[in-house]
Order: C-alpha cells, then structure tokens, then sequence
C-alpha cells in the first residue's frame, strides 16, 4: 500500500533546532501487488521495482513534490 506525507517540511524551518506545529497530511493509495514481470515478460530487477514502487508513491504527491518521477518516460518504465 502508497503512502504518501506531505507537510513535514513545515515541522522544522531550516536552522531551527525545535520543532513547530504544523498541517502533517498522510494519504494512503490503494494496496496493489509488485509485479515480478515487465509487460515484455522479462523479470523486473531491483531498479524497476523502486520505480514501480514510487510512481505510485508519486501519484498521491502534488505535483510540485513527485519529482522525476511525475515524467511520463518514469511512469512508462515504471508499469508493467
């Protein structure tokens, strides 16, 4: 199962060695099963499997924090 955190950024500003309150928001995707196999039928290695992993991740981010993995050339490795 994703699980996505946004906000934990706000907890602690930068130089700044106490914590403040801030909005923490987690959202959970729904739970899915890793694929041992690409759509080519190959088996995925450890690579392909993190990107499969965080694309998912990803798609529970805004998109301002998903990163490289908000391409669509990830997205694209990244299914089977």
């Amino acid at each position: 199962m994703p699980i996505a955190i946004t906000g934990t950024q706000n907890v602690i500003g930068r130089h700044k060695v106490i914590p403040r309150r801030a909005e923490v928001v987690m959202t959970f995707g729904e739970a899915f099963a890793l694929p041992e196999r690409n759509g080519d039928g190959s088996r995925m290695d450890h690579q392909q499997s993190s990107d499969y992993l965080m694309t998912k991740i990803a798609q529970l981010l805004p998109l301002e924090n998903q990163g490289e993995y908000a391409s669509p050339l990830m997205s694209r490795r990244a299914q089977i």
